[in-house]
């Protein structure tokens, strides 16, 4: 009975244990992709280390929130939900709805953007402020661009594709390493 009780005991704990790593995996994930894009912030922006100490805080919780919105709006936002509107089956209604989702989602994430101005502003200067957003949009146009692997077209890209002339670093997926060129 002993044996019987202590196996089912170290049974579960394996199986605690195998959803507990698959959490951290997850978890650990996301957080690699944060410390990439802060790398690629503090040099694309040309961060002192001071500003980088006062920028990382406030870049983390703004791209947790900006993930959140992403994560809840992510079928609003996808190719999926384009594709499913090009159906012929398709009411005016039905579209209009779509857009109306698509709009809102779009908003949400300008208001974040909005709400973070004045704190970003505090750590960074004039020509770093204006750097800030487009060096975000073409992270996520990468990150989108890997995402998607090379089903088509891809929303931000242009007619040169990626991140552009200088700052394109192939078919790397995800990365935003500076070895291919100042932006």
């Amino acid at each position: 009975m002993k044996k019987m009780i202590f196996a089912v005991m170290m049974m579960t704990l394996a199986l605690v244990g195998a959803a507990r790593d698959k959490a951290v995996d997850n978890g650990d994930m996301q957080g690699r992709m944060f410390d990439a894009k802060l790398r690629e912030m503090v040099y694309r922006l040309n961060l002192t280390d001071e500003q980088k100490t006062a920028f990382e805080p406030i870049y983390r919780e703004y791209d947790n929130e900006l993930h959140a919105l992403m994560e809840k709006s992510g079928p609003v936002m996808g190719k999926e939900s384009e594709k499913k509107l090009r159906g012929k089956d398709v009411s005016s209604e039905e579209v209009a709805s779509s857009m109306k989702s698509r709009l809102e989602a779009q908003k949400a994430v300008l208001d974040l953007r909005i709400k973070y101005i004045d704190r970003f502003a505090r750590v960074l200067d004039a020509k770093q402020m204006r750097r800030f957003f487009d060096v975000e949009k073409k992270m996520q146009d990468k990150l989108r661009k890997g995402h998607h692997g090379d089903r088509g077209e891809h929303h931000g890209e242009g007619r040169r594709g990626g991140m552009g002339k200088r700052g394109d670093h192939g078919d790397r997926g995800p990365r935003f390493d500076h070895a291919g060129g100042d932006d």
